[in-house]
Formats: structure tokens, sequence, C-alpha cells
């Protein structure tokens, strides 16, 4: 029997210690470049009966396995909650029924962007490309957009589910020109984007504040 205890020790030394080493690594890394956002669909209160289920679920695996193989397996089931919740904020939401069921839109994804500047009559003043990246936790999200000459990252974010007409993403965001164009200064904007059901395109407006003064619209089409 010591030499089994030893073993899980050792196990737990070498294989579980890096594992808790990097998850806080790892989730401050995210909120450095990631922002919460709210979701006026979401069922968020649910969430806590669901990761609860799924925790008390493992620790009786993990008995029941400790039973199997005759070695005492000794976790708390606060421990096993935050594992839980680390993974299900990065990963277990993601699965579309639970998606589904938690009312959180997965957005997350490279999108290919098409943008037509207006002048104040409506009409096309210029038309730009760029891409747009967004990073997406249940609980956080990151927008970030690379054009030819400037790049911008949210820093605001509200995500609503329209029943009739898809989903909407309204963020707001901070603008800084490459150092080639001299002409242009940093700013602040607004951008408001339609979400097809399919969640392949997406369509929308912008506006600048008084910095650029300047708006338009948007046309997204996921890579």
């Amino acid at each position: 029997m010591s030499e089994h205890l030893g073993t899980v020790d050792i196990f737990s030394y070498y294989m579980l210690t890096p594992i808790c080493l990097w998850i806080p690594y790892e989730v401050e890394g995210a909120r450095r470049s990631m922002h919460e956002f709210t979701n006026g669909g979401a069922n968020r209160g649910h969430v806590f009966f669901v990761l609860a289920a799924m925790s008390l679920g493992v620790v009786d695996c993990l008995h029941w396995f400790s039973g199997k193989i005759h070695i005492p397996i000794t976790i708390t089931a606060l421990s096993v909650f935050g594992a839980v919740r680390f993974a299900f904020d990065k990963w277990i939401w993601r699965w579309q029924p639970i998606s589904r069921f938690l009312g959180t839109p997965n957005l997350s994804g490279s999108w290919a962007v098409t943008g037509k500047k207006l002048n104040q009559a409506g009409d096309v003043e210029s038309c730009w490309r760029g891409k747009i990246e967004i990073v997406q936790r249940w609980s956080s999200i990151s927008i970030g957009m690379l054009t030819d000459n400037s790049q911008s990252k949210s820093n605001l974010a509200s995500i609503e589910i329209d029943p009739t007409h898809g989903i909407r993403l309204l963020f707001t965001y901070s603008n800084n020109p490459t150092p080639s164009e001299v002409m242009l200064t940093p700013h602040s904007g607004t951008c408001s984007l339609l979400f097809e059901k399919t969640l392949t395109k997406a369509s929308g407006q912008y506006y600048s504040d008084f910095h650029r003064k300047s708006f338009g619209i948007i046309d997204l089409t996921k890579e």
C-alpha cells in the first residue's frame, strides 16, 4: 500500500502541480487581454447549478475510481469546482447544446471585413478592408481589428439575441494608427453588428468620436 501511495504522491507532484501553476497564469493572461461583456439573453444564473452538478459528478467518479484501484484519492469539491469552472469558461460552454441552453452564442473566429466610409449625405466616400479577430470565453471577450493603416481593440461589449433578426454585438473600441500614418490620430469609436443566425456573416455600422468624426457601414464574412 505504501508503494501505491508513493506513486500517487509522485504523480500529484509532477503532474498536478504544473497544472495548478498553469491555470492562474492562464487566467491572469486572459484578464490582461480580454474584458467582460454583458449578455442580455444569457441564463447566467443556471451556470452555477450546471457547474455544481458537473463538479459533484467528477468527485463521485474519482471516489468510484479510488475504490476500484484501492488507492485513496483526496480531493475537495471546491478544488474540483475551480477546475470545472476554468474548463467551462474556456472550452465546455462552446458545445452547441450548452451554448444554446445558456443563450451565449459563440462568435469566436477570424472575420474578413469590408467597410465603406460615408459622408454627411450618406454617399460612399471611401472603401477599406481589414480583418477582425474575436476571441471569446463564456465570461469574457476580445475584439481586435487590423487594417492597412490602423489597429483597433475593444474595451466594452454587449451581446443581445434578437429572435427575429439574429445576434447583435455592440462594442466600443480604441483605434491606433500605424506609425507611417502621420495624418491619422488615435480615437475611440462604437460598432454595432448584426450576425446572421448561421454565424457566418454580419453587417452593421461604426461611428468614431470627435477626433476622427467618421462613420460608415461594415460587413463581415467568417473565414
